[in-house]
């Protein structure tokens, strides 16, 4: 897994992340397996619903 972060300066700064997970299938990365034949395979390199809470956790609304 990698992960590549876009921050946009000044005071409305925002940030882009994208994770991208080799040899993962069509599923939620650290999530339950679906059946692979028909998802492909389901990554255990992250858990993306710890890696989305984080993310917000760092960037709340105001």
């Amino acid at each position: 897994m990698s992960g590549t972060r876009w921050t946009r300066p000044g005071s409305d700064a925002s940030d882009v992340v994208l994770y991208t997970v080799a040899g993962g299938g069509h599923t939620w990365p650290g999530g339950r397996p679906l059946p692979e034949f028909i998802t492909g395979p389901t990554s255990d390199d992250i858990d993306a619903t710890r890696v989305m809470w984080e993310f917000f956790l760092e960037h709340p609304l105001a």
